[in-house]
């Protein structure tokens, strides 16, 4: 407020235009029976002030502007005085409605915290129902439009011990969408009317699969097929809800053989991108980022505009309450605040580094957009990958998801950012360019993204993965135990090391199994590379974890100069493939089959190609060697 709207004569009975008082309400048809104590501005509600109704109690308190509602407001809905029935709403008014963030408690124990607008449920939300002691517990996480569940959503219902994964229509499942229970049952088709209908997949815990007509969540009804672990296939018309028993008229057709076993004919990934129940990651949570478009000035499909943008950002984290952020989130905050400069931003574009300082600062915070926007998307991602969604056939749709993610994200930061290339528009360079870029010169979103990123996502998404590579990964841990109960030399004789890169001197000739033995709990050879390795467990993003491969080459190369006083003994990286092999068997890593699915998924083009893609090439190898040696 201006000094100009505050009366300090002395002595005057002219009323300031800004002053703090309280007024009981008689006529005013919107606040009538009410009395509001607060900051006026020209005879009207504006600043903080609190509204009371006498008859009902019903209040609100928080911010006004011209007699309405705007900003942050905490408001009473009573809808039975005497019986006590009140509904309480917490967040953002814009001219007297809700409308931005808000949290809603209802008198039915249900609670919604997301987007408002005009007074109803519209955008990005979260809808709790029941508690966990109600008959009916469940929680949706999804998209709404004028107070109905619309696009795409998940639903957890923790009663019945499922989850539902895809599109909403006017409050009621409908489109492509899957279904995961408890019992391991992967069920997708098409939905109408909250039920699967037509044609569609069930895939069990076990590798059967059946495929055909449904009449209702895993109830088939018509024709179809259905194939058994083994190869075996009954083709017919099927009748009944699965696991109560079917009613089977069809024929019975034998498989090929033991070859055909459940491994090969349904991977995990059987039932991925290519199926056509798929729904494209650009499809899920767009209201998420539409949402902080608008934080960032873009309202619809309106150009981004920089200095709108950064001012947006400002006006946010000025309006963060001093209450609710902590010592450390206020100094990141003024700290921003002082950078939010647009010949600044210009001069942090171009400096990678700094790029990503600023980005962790403005991830940290919830109330920047971008911190608001990645808190949101973890927050998805745990709705639908976390629990009943730690199920290792959404591998794929995860995968999918995050590779998005990094996409969109790098989009929402070009509004701030514009020098920042533009990914839709793909420049291919030549080979060399390519070969030149693999060391990290090159700024692209997953270089910027990916180490802020992957660690959010991370334990959701490596869960899903160790589900995946269960089997396998088991395998090859009992495979490594056994492997390591041998001494170094023991072992190194074992992998055919060659005896140059046994790094031990001649006495030890002939006596392999001897020579160590006093220390063979202890790795004594290779030590320093052994270190490096297990570092990658301990790694959350694909090009970290190449990194690590890189330094555990670099540590075995060096490890073998030192030895032989700088003599060249290596002559190309197929050398040191049973020296490799030692080192990752010593390291004990659990889940190394995860990691380079991990890996192999995630990493960028320019990682393939080059020395860093042979060294990758060569893990695997390494991985399957041992997996599959007797």
């Amino acid at each position: 407020l201006s000094s100009e709207t505050v009366n300090t004569k002395v002595g005057s009975f002219t009323p300031a235009k800004a002053r703090y008082a309280s007024h009981f309400y008689l006529q005013d048809p919107k606040y009538k029976g009410a009395c509001y104590t607060g900051m006026w501005l020209s005879g009207k509600p504006h600043g903080h002030g609190k509204l009371v109704w006498a008859s009902t109690a019903q209040t609100y308190e928080g911010e006004f502007r011209n007699g309405l509602y705007n900003g942050f407001g905490r408001m009473i809905f009573v809808l039975n005085a005497s019986a006590g029935v009140a509904e309480e709403y917490k967040g953002e008014w814009k001219d007297g409605m809700m409308h931005g963030q808000g949290e809603m408690s209802y008198s039915d124990k249900q609670v919604y915290i997301g987007h408002w607008m005009h007074n109803v449920r519209h955008g990005h939300g979260v809808l709790r129902m029941g508690t966990m002691t109600s008959p009916t517990p469940s929680i949706f996480t999804g998209n709404w439009d004028n107070d109905k569940r619309s696009g795409f959503g998940v639903m957890d219902d923790i009663m019945r011990g499922e989850k539902y994964m895809g599109m909403w229509d006017n409050d009621a499942r409908s489109g492509n969408g899957l279904i995961v229970t408890l019992d391991g049952i992967y069920n997708e088709g098409r939905f109408s009317l909250n039920k699967l209908m037509g044609q569609g997949i069930l895939l069990c815990h076990d590798n059967t699969k059946f495929e055909g007509d449904f009449c209702g969540d895993a109830q088939v009804n018509g024709k179809g097929v259905l194939t058994m672990p083994n190869g075996d296939r009954i083709e017919g018309t099927f009748q009944g809800q699965w696991n109560e028993g079917l009613k089977i008229n069809g024929l019975y057709f034998k498989g090929t053989g033991p070859e055909e076993n459940s491994a090969v004919a349904f991977p995990d990934r059987a039932v991925s991108t290519h199926s056509p129940y798929y729904i494209p990651a650009t499809k899920k949570w767009r209201s998420v980022f539409n949402e902080c478009r608008d934080r960032l000035g873009c309202l619809g499909n309106d150009e981004p505009d920089l200095k709108k943008a950064w001012k947006s950002v400002a006006e946010d984290l000025v309006r963060a309450p001093v209450a609710k952020t902590m010592h450390q989130e206020r100094e990141i905050i003024d700290d921003i605040l002082k950078g939010v400069d647009l010949d600044q931003a210009k001069k942090i574009a171009k400096d990678k580094k700094k790029l990503q300082e600023y980005l962790i600062k403005a991830f940290s915070l919830p109330c920047h957009p971008l911190g608001r926007l990645l808190e949101t998307l973890v927050d998805v991602y745990r709705a639908t990958y976390v629990g009943m969604g730690a199920h290792s056939r959404l591998l794929p749709h995860a995968v999918e998801e995050i590779k998005s993610y990094i996409e969109r994200v790098y989009a929402i930061i070009r509004i701030l950012f514009p020098s920042l290339p533009n990914e839709d528009f793909v420049h291919v360079g030549d080979s060399n360019e390519a070969d030149g870029q693999s060391e990290g010169g090159g700024l692209d979103s997953n270089t910027l993204l990916g180490p802020l990123i992957f660690p959010r996502f991370y334990p959701p998404l490596f869960t899903l993965y160790a589900l995946h590579n269960e089997k396998n990964d088991s395998a090859y841990w009992e495979r490594v135990l056994q492997l390591n109960k041998r001494t170094d030399l023991a072992l190194m004789s074992y992998l055919e090391v060659k005896r140059t890169f046994w790094l031990a001197s001649e006495e030890t000739n002939g006596l392999v199994y001897e020579a160590d033995l006093t220390d063979w709990k202890h790795t004594h050879y290779y030590g320093k590379a052994v270190d490096a390795f297990q570092q990658i467990s301990t790694k959350f993003s694909p090009m970290e974890k190449i990194s690590v491969l890189k330094e555990t080459f670099h540590r075995i190369h060096k490890e073998v100069q030192d030895f032989w006083k700088g003599e060249e003994k290596i002559v190309s990286l197929d050398d040191l493939f049973p020296v490799f092999q030692f080192v990752v068997i010593r390291s004990r890593v659990h889940h190394l089959g995860s990691e380079i699915d991990f890996i192999e998924d995630l990493m960028e083009a320019k990682y393939r190609a080059g020395e860093q893609g042979h060294m990758f090439t060569t893990l695997k190898a390494c991985y399957y060697q041992i997996l599959n040696e007797n």
